[in-house]
């Protein structure tokens, strides 16, 4: 309401200064020596259009000042609107127009008084002007500023809060979830503890059975130790039995000979003698020819497997990389026996050691990972050749282009030879080819349709439980068939993938490291629970601050709005109408607007303040009524005066 009473003297000042009487004005500038009080109002004028320190003489200032009406005029008109120098102003210039303002009769009596009674108004006016600006405008714009600051400042808080409530919800939900899967995956490792405690459990009764029969095995080993010893002799040797049995127990060396390694041999179509009996015909069965349904490269291969077996350099270089013997048996034995194909996992690149010094020029070595025209070329030569094939660097996914030769594997498997397609040429396999992949992959990470089509051998199974494992899966696959064999391949492979799996988690279980996991998760979802109420509680505070100074805003907001209203119905009253029904109407809807305003908490003073305002303004308004009359009447007496002068001078002429 201060800005609208502030307007409202702008265009006060601005009509009084186009309404000043020129011909009045005229007058007051040719006096060569004015009375003292129009030189003091003079001395006020100059102080406000230029400075105090101007020239406040009259012949100096004060008639240079109006030696251009015109002129003077403009820099009335821009005092008139000027906000500057308010306390300049007001300092210097309202003692004078205090001085002079009760003289105002005395001063319309000399010459020119009616410019000088003009002038002295519009002074006046200026000096309310100012202190309207210096009372009431500026420390509302201060209000006003430092309201909007803190208001900002508190929507940057808002929003701050805000976003620290959606990163602690998200916090919280993955914890949450967290929280869930962690107790889902403790109920899942109980269970899993609980079977592998009854699997102990078996394979504790397990060894007190071994244990009753130690004395037995004990027994019968001191019986056929010597005849063991005599029978076998360089036989044995060269059928790598020794070898062997060298790192078993004794116990274990009898059973496996007699339980296991004998009737092993005996199915594969390896023919020996039982019990104590002398087994001449173990070295010369390899060298036989082959029964119905096996590989007919199998003698030669055996025999070329066993003889580098037996040699004690090799034996050396195998104990120094930390393999053990049943590994070799069971791929000498049972892995050629089956397939043309091994896949090997063989990290250390030992195999292919062994294959080249075993192989010489007969094997064909080809990079996996370099699959290019001499690749695919050295493949075909090595299966119209009937070479060996060493394929080192073997990785997933399997190229689809080796497709038909692991086909041409699997149906050699079934005694079947039929040509395929291989690179778009029809070849027909020599039936002496053989193939060795070899990866330093895990046998797990590749599908099992591969490791069903190719013999799978880890050089990795040197431990007492692998060891244990292979013979024990040999005694069951005895009396098998290929198809078989392939299933229990396959179940091996997943056999040992569970037990890797079962070993990694089995610590953490019995350390109980998960329920400390869970009461660590717990006090961190406490935690971040208790951080997200006290986010929220701060949300709240400041929501209720804002909504305070929101609530104040739009109040100072309609106010204003009422009032601008208000003042431009006022301007466009009718004639018709008096000032005081105008004014009246003007406070009518004042109060309205003040009564149907709510007051907020801490915005009382504000509110009071305005109200004052727009009192203030009203009584002004109504002043600016009352002199809008006066003036009104009194240029109807003059033009009436002036009408009688031109009818007197017309009827004198």
């Amino acid at each position: 309401m201060a800005g609208e009473e502030k307007l409202s003297l702008v265009l006060h000042l601005k009509r009084q200064v186009v309404n000043i009487n020129h011909s009045s004005l005229t007058e007051l500038r040719a006096q060569q020596r004015p009375q003292q009080l129009i030189e003091d109002l003079m001395s006020a004028v100059i102080s406000i259009v230029k400075s105090p320190s101007a020239d406040l003489s009259w012949t100096k200032g004060a008639k240079r000042l109006m030696a251009n009406i015109d002129r003077f005029q403009e820099l009335l008109l821009a005092k008139s609107q000027s906000e500057s120098d308010s306390v300049t102003i007001l300092k210097s210039v309202e003692p004078i127009i205090n001085r002079v303002a009760p003289s105002v009769d005395e001063l319309g009596s000399y010459p020119g008084g009616l410019a000088a009674m003009q002038l002295l108004e519009w002074a006046q006016g200026v000096v309310k002007l100012h202190s309207l600006l210096e009372t009431r405008v500026r420390p509302l714009e201060e209000k006003m500023a430092a309201m909007s600051s803190s208001l900002a400042e508190c929507e940057d808080k808002l929003r701050q809060h805000e976003d620290k409530m959606n990163v602690l919800g998200k916090r919280v939900q993955g914890l949450s979830e967290g929280l869930e899967s962690a107790a889902v995956q403790c109920s899942l490792e109980r269970d899993t503890v609980q079977q592998m405690k009854k699997q102990l459990r078996e394979i504790q009764d397990f060894v007190g059975i071994l244990a009753g029969d130690y004395d037995k095995w004990r027994e019968q080993l001191n019986t056929a130790d010597n005849a063991l010893t005599q029978e076998l002799g360089p036989l044995a040797i060269s059928a790598c039995i020794p070898v062997y049995l060298a790192s078993l127990p004794p116990h274990t060396q009898l059973y496996t000979l007699h339980t296991l390694l004998l009737p092993l041999l005996r199915e594969r179509g390896v023919p020996v003698a039982c019990g104590g009996q002398q087994p001449p015909t173990v070295v010369g069965s390899f060298c036989q020819p082959q029964t119905s349904g096996f590989s007919s490269s199998y003698p030669a291969l055996c025999r070329g497997v066993l003889s580098r077996v037996s040699s004690p350099s090799f034996r050396t270089q195998w104990l120094e990389k930390g393999h053990s013997f049943p590994a070799v048996l069971y791929m000498s034995l049972a892995a050629l026996s089956w397939r043309r194909a091994l896949l090997i996992h063989d990290p250390e690149d030992f195999l292919s050691c062994w294959l080249r010094s075993w192989k010489g020029e007969e094997l064909v070595v080809v990079d996996y990972r370099e699959r290019d025209f001499k690749f695919y070329l050295a493949i075909e030569q090595a299966l119209l050749c009937g070479d060996p094939l060493l394929v080192e660097g073997v990785a997933t996914p399997i190229d689809p282009s080796l497709q038909p030769l692991l086909e041409i594997i699997h149906s050699w498997s079934k005694s079947e030879q039929n040509p395929f397609q291989f690179c778009g040429r029809k070849i027909l396999a020599n039936p002496g080819f053989s193939l060795f992949l070899t990866t330093a992959l895990p046998l797990s990470s590749f599908p099992p349709t591969l490791t069903c089509i190719t013999c799978p051998l880890d050089f990795s199974l040197g431990q007492p439980w692998a060891r244990e494992l292979l013979f024990k899966t040999a005694c069951h696959v005895t009396d098998s068939s290929p198809d078989q064999f392939d299933k229990m391949v396959c179940e091996l492979v997943k056999v040992e993938q569970k037990v890797e799996e079962l070993k990694g988690r089995l610590p953490s279980l019995l350390c109980n490291s998960c329920h400390d996991d869970c009461c660590s998760l717990t006090q961190r979802v406490a935690s971040t629970i208790e951080n997200c109420k006290q986010a929220e509680e701060a949300y709240a505070t400041l929501k209720a601050k804002l909504d305070g100074y929101t609530a104040a805003k739009s109040h100072l907001t309609s106010l204003a709005h009422t009032s601008s209203l208000v003042l431009d119905l006022l301007r466009q009253c009718s004639p018709h109408q008096t000032p005081v029904v105008s004014l009246s109407l003007f406070r009518h809807h004042l109060s309205t607007a003040l009564r149907g305003s709510e007051e907020t908490d801490g915005e009382t003073e504000v509110v009071g303040g305005l109200a004052s305002a727009l009192q203030a303004t009203a009584e002004v308004l109504g002043t600016a009524a009352a002199v809008s009359e006066a003036e009104r009447e009194e240029r109807e007496e003059r033009e009436e005066r002036e009408g009688e002068w031109r009818a007197e001078a017309f009827s004198r002429n």
